[in-house]
């Protein structure tokens, strides 16, 4: 148990909090020593955004700052920028794996490290903000607002964010960069934000007012962009007219700073998806881009409400309709012709019923018309109990040498042929996907394809004749070089073999 653990201040991240304990302690170049303190291991990783041993650190620090875990994960960390966009289940373990000492992964859950959107390489602030904090606390701390992507300017202050020196993922996984010796430059370009940049940023400021961490289902988000486009008039009869969408959110977005970031705007494609079925997840930014162009009056809290209301999962339709209580005297008729049809063939199955000239009109009317009861009065399956012969391997042994030796025999004197490798010679049998799966009892073929398939260093050797063969027809010098390029063979790929039949083919052409 700690005794001392610095203050938070408002929107700080974890890693400042204990970058500062660091200072404050004078352990600042003591790393394992600051892990053992706070996480009691010297193993936990310093990560910025999405720490984890999230439960250890509480163990330790909560005599002096009494916390839960899932209050540091909404207050100082970027989870309630991403996880509310995630599955449930998936933003579930993710908190699972912020508490526990298994945070390996957790950039890789959430999207973070496949995604086209790039988080911030360096530390960023503000130099307004520094100014704040130093006037009113002594010192300066790293901001959550300051390290979201696309979001290159501070909300508070309309200044373009400057980059510190120390990598926002350092290569030092134990190192803990406090901001008050990495802040340096005093001033920073004044950004005129036009008003639906301004949104966004209150958007951003909401969402992580809203301190949510769990998540919402992909049907969800489906479900409410389509009716957000319907709601809009964004429809073309019973589909999403994307081409209007686009134009409308490009047109709110020309200019700004987030559509000249490549990263974020161009080339548009993602909002076509978004207006489909949601297969993956999209970066929070390009959901809060379409709100602020789209729903610019409406809170964030009410959209989260909306989606949250919609249904979790797609309502599955019923199989078979409704039982008719009275039946027609049109579907008396079906169904007595159909009971004599299975009379007049007791043992036949549904297939060879339907092939028959009545069955197949009457199956297809009741299919349609009268499906449970139909399936009520099929008959039974026909279990087809005569055994497969048993496969003479021998013979297909001898079958497949004789059509190797063949095909071989054409394939070799092709000059612009691929590689006669053991996987293409299968390929030239009949039955190339069973000879693959049987080679083991195929002895013969097994023993043929290790004697003639060739290998690469057999196939460059066969290009680089062929080269020799061309370039003599060309009545061209025989060089390395040039036999090379011809044959299509990297200079590293020359192996010595290659190497005494080049130097072979360059003293006979010059004894020539």
């Amino acid at each position: 148990m700690l005794s001392y653990f610095p203050v938070p201040y408002p929107d700080e991240l974890l890693y400042s909090i204990i970058a500062r304990y660091g200072v404050h302690t004078g352990q600042s170049g003591n790393r394992k020593a600051i892990l053992r303190d706070v996480f009691g291991t010297d193993t936990a990783t310093a990560v910025p955004d999405l720490p984890s041993h999230l439960r250890y650190l509480v163990q330790h620090v909560g005599q002096v700052w009494q916390i839960s875990e899932k209050d540091i994960i909404k207050r100082y960390t970027l989870a309630p920028f991403y996880l509310p966009f995630l599955k449930p289940d998936l933003a579930e373990k993710i908190v699972s794996s912020m508490n526990s000492n298994r945070g390996g992964d957790i950039h890789t859950r959430c999207g973070i490290s496949a995604g086209a959107m790039t988080q911030p390489t360096f530390f960023r602030y503000c130099p307004s903000c520094v100014q704040q904090q130093n006037e009113q606390f002594g010192e300066s701390c790293w901001l959550r607002s300051h390290h979201i992507s696309g979001i290159d300017v501070c909300i508070h202050h309309s200044q373009e964010l400057l980059s510190a020196k120390s990598y926002f993922h350092s290569r030092h996984k134990h190192l803990f960069s406090p901001a008050v010796r990495e802040v340096t430059d005093q001033t920073s370009a004044h950004v005129e934000l036009k008003d639906i940049e301004i949104k966004l940023h209150r958007l951003y400021s909401s969402l992580m007012g809203l301190q949510k961490i769990t998540g919402l289902s992909s049907h969800q988000w489906t479900v409410f962009y389509k009716q957000l486009a319907d709601q809009l008039g964004f429809k073309k009869g019973s589909r999403v007219d994307h081409q209007s969408i686009r134009r409308h959110i490009e047109n709110d977005w020309f200019g700004t700073c987030l559509n000249r970031s490549p990263q974020v705007a161009a080339p548009y494609s993602w909002l076509t998806q978004m207006f489909r079925k949601h297969r993956k997840s999209f970066h929070p930014i390009r959901h809060m881009m379409v709100w602020a162009s789209l729903l610019p009056e409406v809170p964030v809290k009410t959209i989260f409400t909306r989606v949250s209301r919609l249904p979790a999962e797609p309502v599955k339709k019923c199989t078979f309709p409704l039982q008719v209580t009275q039946p027609t005297i049109k579907t008396r008729e079906y169904r007595q012709s159909w009971l004599m049809l299975l009379k007049k063939y007791p043992n036949t199955g549904i297939k060879a019923l339907r092939s028959t000239g009545e069955g197949g009109a009457l199956y297809a009317w009741l299919y349609r018309h009268d499906r449970q009861w139909l399936m009520s009065h099929r008959p039974d399956k026909v279990v087809n109990n005569s055994k497969q012969g048993k496969v003479d391997y021998g013979r297909w042994d001898e079958e497949n040498v004789l059509a190797l030796d063949c095909a071989f025999k054409t394939l070799k004197r092709k000059l612009g042929r691929c590689r006669l490798s053991r996987t293409f010679l299968i390929k030239q049998l009949p039955r190339h996907g069973s000879v693959e799966k049987h080679l083991k009892e195929l002895p013969k073929t097994r023993k043929w394809l290790l004697g003639h398939a060739e290998s690469i260093e057999d196939f460059q050797l066969f290009r680089v004749l062929n080269a020799a063969g061309e370039l003599k027809r060309q009545n061209l010098p025989l060089k390395r070089w040039r036999l090379l390029r011809v044959a299509g063979i990297r200079f590293e790929s020359v192996t010595k073999k290659i190497e005494t039949v080049i130097q072979k083919l360059e003293q006979q052409r010059s004894l020539d």
